[in-house]
Parts: C-alpha cells; structure tokens; sequence
C-alpha cells in the first residue's frame, strides 16, 4: 500500500491549476495559481487512485491521430483494448510501425507497442513489497520475489 505523509498531502492541497507559471490573471481560479478548492473529498479521491496498482490507475491517452490528441482518461488495464478500438493499435506482427504517442515516433514491431506504451509513457511501475524493488513488468517482479524473497513467497505473487 501506498504510503502517504501529511506533507505530500498539503504538496497536493497546493497543486497548481494551471502547468506553467503565468500572471495571476491567467489563472482560471482567480488565486495564486493554487488550488484553494481543493476539499477532503478531493483528498479521499487521491488517496484512492494513488493506493491502486499501476493497472488501475487512470492515464490520459497521448495516441496522435490526424495531429489531434486522444486525451481520452482510461484506466491502465483497458488501455490496449481502448488503443484497439479508438486507434486500431493491434499487436501480432513483425511489421515495423511508429509509436503515434506525442512527441515519441519510435519505430518497433507491431507486436510491442501496446508494451511500449504502458511501459514508456504510461510508465507502468510494480514495486515489491518486501524490498521496494521497482519493476516494469509484472513478470520481473514475480520472477524477483521468486528468486530473492524464496519460495515461501510465492503466496505473494502479482
């Protein structure tokens, strides 16, 4: 589980509303650039998403199509059904394709692109729970605790 200080929660109460630094007047809000709306049940919601496994947590889809960007909110395990459906990302292929992502083009194999995109801009993170080992693959966090938690472990496996 997640663990949470009163610091990182105040960090979040003063998030700023807007990426970038701009006058006061640019702001949507009218503050500082801070969100003051920010309320326990804000605090309640951020506490949940961030207590989630890698695979159910929402991620804002960044695919590019006709120079248009999804910006689609998906949760992490339905991500290659929605680049399935919504882009016609289908993996099982050798064919060489260009990861449409914003700002990436990286060329691959048909075949790897859902990975790459949980993997490189999703970035997808397992953390063993013993040792707070971080992993990209559910597989090489199973494969760690096997190896160097012992078989007595097994029980804990993702």
């Amino acid at each position: 589980m997640f663990k949470y200080s009163s610091f990182r929660l105040e960090a979040a109460r003063q998030t700023p509303c807007i990426r970038t630094l701009q006058p006061m007047a640019n702001f949507p809000c009218g503050s500082y650039g801070y969100n003051t709306a920010f309320n326990d049940d804000d605090e309640r919601m951020l506490l949940e998403y961030a207590g989630r496994p890698a695979e159910q947590q929402p991620y804002t889809c960044g695919w590019v199509t006709l120079g248009v960007t999804c910006d689609i909110p998906v949760i992490g395990d339905l991500f290659s059904v929605h680049l399935r459906d919504h882009h016609g990302v289908v993996g099982g292929s050798k064919v060489k394709v260009r990861c449409e992502w914003t700002k990436c083009g990286m060329a691959m194999n048909k075949e790897n692109i859902v990975r790459h995109v949980t993997e490189m801009h999703l970035r997808y993170k397992f953390i063993c729970d013993k040792c707070d080992g971080i992993f990209t693959r559910r597989y090489n966090l199973n494969r760690h605790v096997r190896r160097k938690h012992g078989r007595h472990s097994r029980d804990t496996l993702c």
